[in-house]
């Protein structure tokens, strides 16, 4: 279990909905034992700050720190049990399942263990969760009711129509389940995680607050936010990619920040380059016929895949074309003709510097399913991946490959690539190809 122990001890790794130090005290207060001794090494803090002194299973907590685990045994060795008896020693991330009364007198024989549970390895603790579900290790406190035999629901759990329990399965509170989603035999999902749509899950574990992505088939993993472990090679990865595997607890300082950065330097260019974009609409008026400025409503993004809850705003450029989709516009045109009109919304938070190309409903309507899932979880953007990559007039297919490549690299560095690129393609009227070849010779 080294990959999750670098940021918490072994026995604090989640078992079901709770920690599983917490299944070792509540089972052995159930047995009768009132005092505990926890002899500590590994982040003796996280331990302490979760169980405090006791008070709230109305028992005594003491906390012993030992520097060198290998000299655990001697410090136990002076920690006497009440009325004379001798303590009971259990190992934090061992529990086996027998009966105590009586074990503390020295003269009685430790009764054989046949079924345990433990978090030593992988392999052990998928085990230790299937013998739960398969209820053949009773005594243990559970959040959750069992609404069919083999299902368990915590509160506030939203389980799309479509979406597959098969038992054994345990859901913890305010998950979500989508569409098409397939969850079972022998797994079990920790609070506050999504489970997307058409996704397969198997006799596996999902911690508390982790994304499992659209149309994944996991079996035998643990995912612990963006890290997925294969339980049977015994081996992890950190997934990069916030669309496969993620966490759903976000920094909002840091959004917050970023976003009225991007806010902040929309006023400023707006600022600067008002007389340009008024003498460009000057010369339009004059010299085009027609209206000036085209306007039309698109969808704010991110939004749900419900077309119900779709809010739209209006956009307003320069460019017809650019608001028929027939083309995206390139060089210092587009930057006249759409790039400052839109600063606008990007000043007031409606948009980014980069994203996805603005839709309306119907636009959106018109995407494949796949395509429409995708767009509607990116934010928009005055540049996007195809004015970059495709130029003026990507196809269709150019379209969907530029939108899919930036949602596995949107970031803030990746952003900044990207602008750096649209920019320089201003200044120099490069084609798109010459500014940004490297990614998409594929």
């Amino acid at each position: 279990m080294e990959a999750f122990c670098r940021h918490e001890p072994a026995p604090m790794l989640p078992l079901m909905d709770r920690p599983f130090l917490q299944h070792v005290v509540e089972f052995l207060i159930t047995q009768k034992i009132d005092e505990f001794d926890f002899i500590l090494s590994h982040m003796p803090e996280k331990v302490e700050q979760h169980f405090g002194d006791g008070t709230r299973w109305g028992t005594k907590f003491r906390y012993h720190l030992v520097r060198d685990p290998s000299c655990a045994e001697e410090y136990i060795k002076g920690i006497r049990g009440g009325k004379g008896e001798a303590p009971l020693v259990f190992h934090a991330d061992h529990l086996p399942l027998t009966e105590l009364q009586g074990l503390t007198r020295p003269e009685v024989e430790l009764p054989e263990v046949k079924k345990e549970l433990n978090v030593q390895s992988y392999r052990n603790f998928l085990d230790s969760h299937k013998l739960i579900l398969d209820k053949k290790f009773p005594g243990l406190f559970l959040t959750g009711r069992e609404i069919e035999p083999g299902i368990w629901l915590s509160r506030n759990v939203s389980l799309h129509p479509t979406a597959r329990l098969i038992p054994p399965v345990y859901i913890g509170e305010n998950c979500r389940i989508g569409t098409g989603a397939q969850v079972g035999p022998y797994v079990v999902i920790g609070k506050d995680c999504i489970i997307d749509a058409r996704c397969h899950i198997s006799e596996s574990v999902v911690f508390p607050g982790s994304y499992v992505g659209e149309a994944l088939e996991l079996t035998e993993v643990i995912i612990d936010r963006n890290r997925l472990i294969n339980a049977r090679l015994g081996a992890g990865v950190v997934v990069q990619d916030d669309f496969i595997i993620s966490s759903i607890y976000k920094n909002p300082l840091k959004k917050w920040i970023l976003r009225w950065i991007s806010r902040l330097t929309a006023i400023l260019l707006l600022t600067i380059t008002t007389p340009l974009l008024l003498l460009t609409t000057l010369a339009l008026k004059l010299f085009r016929k027609g209206p000036v400025t085209c306007c039309k409503e698109v969808i704010r993004l991110p939004s749900s895949s419900r077309e119900e809850d779709w809010k739209t705003f209006p956009i307003e450029v320069l460019n017809p074309a650019v608001l028929r989709q027939e083309r995206l516009g390139e060089g210092w045109k587009d930057f006249l003709f759409r790039f400052l009109p839109l600063l606008a919304n990007v000043a007031k938070g409606k948009m980014s510097f980069v994203g996805v190309r603005p839709r309306s409903r119907e636009e959106v309507r018109g995407l494949s399913n796949d395509w429409r899932e995708l767009y509607l979880k990116s934010k928009l953007g005055i540049i996007s991946e195809a004015c970059v990559a495709y130029g003026e007039k990507p196809t269709r297919d150019e379209l969907y490959a530029a939108e899919s490549f930036y949602s596995v690299n949107a970031g803030f560095r990746y952003d900044l690539k990207l602008m750096l690129a649209y920019l320089r393609g201003v200044v120099t009227n490069f084609s798109a190809k010459e500014i940004h070849p490297e990614e998409h010779e594929k």
